[in-house]
């Protein structure tokens, strides 16, 4: 995977959102500029006008000269805001902290757990996709009164350490692993080192913790040993043979609207209706409902409770065009258990033209050819036309499309997403379902 450097020049598809820190960034490479003009001047005007004109082009050297100049500083206010927070945590000693980690499905169990657990308790989540430390740290700081009870946790991981410097700000009494792949391989290394990584919400939980985890991911159930010593373990699992809850008659409503089952747990049944789309989602609810019962939910409630949430925003978001296109946003989802989940919701759509838009996943690592390959090949047998735009892992997807015979005529090459979405609309008919599988950071190719 590569990026495209420092000196990259394109319009944005998004516009810049001013922090204070990018404020204060920009202001000072500005007086850096002049101050270099100045200097310049006293040489010679000519010299002052070549180093005003040129230095309109280095603005990214002068970003990063200040970045690094005030890293000190912005370090010791940022560890400031942290310890505070974290002994804000300590004082208050009766909120049970639950924590959700995992290469992916965090978002979703997160508001499928505090929707549950907010029909009995005052509950404070993580908001859309605030799960770093510092972030974290703020909104403790800002919104956590003492009336609240409950507090869900979404916890990131970029590099070894990050979900224990989260749980040194919030400990969880509850910790709870989603699912665990190769997402994060390029920063993290191996699928070793993101094993235990994303475990660090367990090691660094409370002594007397309860686990709750994905029963139906392997490399979860051949590690959680190593990491869940002496610590209650609460498998949960999409399907009816694992887990304390028993899941039937699974049905698909054919608008894209959501999902139905039925949930059992020894003779007690409910029908459960939910407004997300994927298999995945009912194992996201099988974990509301375990965290729930850990809670003393009782199951009406957890029903109550998954029914209330509606798709998170880019996460399998059905959105239903006025020409009688349906469009599942999935442009936030940026895993390969997120791929296979989304080919799988294309699948149920029967007789529908199905078209796929994707431009791949980035920090795959060393198993991007693979990764890619293996997307292209089960697509093959599901999509109508697949809509690709073009970087270094094109051509591992086209590969696996042709490896399951796709017609080459039904694949379309765009040089960039902004391209592809401006002349989407006239390879579409009514009718149609379109899946838009994630959205690239504009700085990789």
């Amino acid at each position: 995977m590569f990026t495209r450097g420092l000196l990259w020049y394109t319009k944005p598809r998004k516009s810049i959102m001013w922090t204070i820190k990018l404020r204060f960034v920009f202001t000072l490479s500005l007086v850096l500029h002049l101050l270099l003009t100045i200097i310049a001047i006293t040489m010679s005007y000519l010299t002052g006008a070549i180093v005003l004109v040129s230095g309109f082009f280095m603005y990214p050297l002068f970003f990063t000269v200040v970045t690094v100049l005030v890293l000190p500083i912005d370090s010791l206010i940022k560890q400031i805001i942290i310890q505070i927070a974290a002994f804000k945590m300590r004082r208050l000693s009766n909120v049970k902290i639950i924590g959700i980690a995992g290469s992916y499905g965090k978002t979703t169990t997160k508001e499928l757990v505090a929707s549950v657990l907010s029909q009995k308790y005052r509950v404070l989540k993580t908001p859309e996709n605030i799960n770093t430390p510092l972030g974290i740290s703020r909104l403790i700081l800002k919104n956590f009164t003492p009336a609240i009870e409950i507090f869900v946790v979404e916890m990131g991981e970029f590099y070894r350490g990050d979900i224990k410097a989260i749980c040194d700000i919030v400990k969880p009494d509850i910790a709870v692993v989603t699912g665990i792949n190769e997402a994060h391989l390029e920063r993290l290394k191996n699928l070793d080192q993101t094993i235990s990584t994303i475990f660090e919400v367990v090691t660094n939980s409370q002594k007397d913790a309860s686990v709750v985890l994905n029963a139906d991911d392997k490399n979860i159930t051949q590690s959680f040993s190593r990491y869940c010593t002496k610590r209650v373990v609460h498998p949960y699992s999409s399907h009816t043979t694992k887990g304390k809850f028993a899941i039937t008659n699974v049905t698909f409503r054919p608008d894209g609207g959501g999902q139905s089952f039925t949930l059992t747990k020894n003779k007690d049944s409910q029908r459960i209706s939910t407004q997300l789309l994927g298999h995945y989602a009912i194992g996201s609810c099988i974990c509301a409902a375990t965290v729930g019962e850990l809670l003393d939910i009782n199951l009406t409630d957890i029903t109550r409770g998954i029914a209330q949430v509606s798709p998170v925003s880019h996460r399998l978001q059905p959105i239903h065009n006025p020409h009688g296109i349906l469009i599942i946003d999935d442009s936030y989802n940026g895993s390969s258990a997120g791929v296979k989940e989304a080919i799988g919701v294309l699948s149920q759509f029967g007789d529908r033209r199905k078209v796929f838009v994707t431009p791949g996943l980035v920090e795959t690592g060393t198993l991007a050819h693979e990764v890619h390959r293996t997307i292209g090949n089960k697509l093959a047998p599901v999509a109508n036309l697949v809509l690709l735009i073009k970087n270094s892992v094109t051509d591992s997807i086209v590969a696996g499309l042709k490896d399951g015979n796709f017609p080459p005529e039904n694949i379309v090459l765009f040089s960039d997403a902004t391209t592809a979405y401006s002349q989407l609309r006239q390879y579409l008919k009514p009718g149609d379902v379109v899946l838009l599988q994630n959205d690239w950071p504009e700085n990789y190719i």
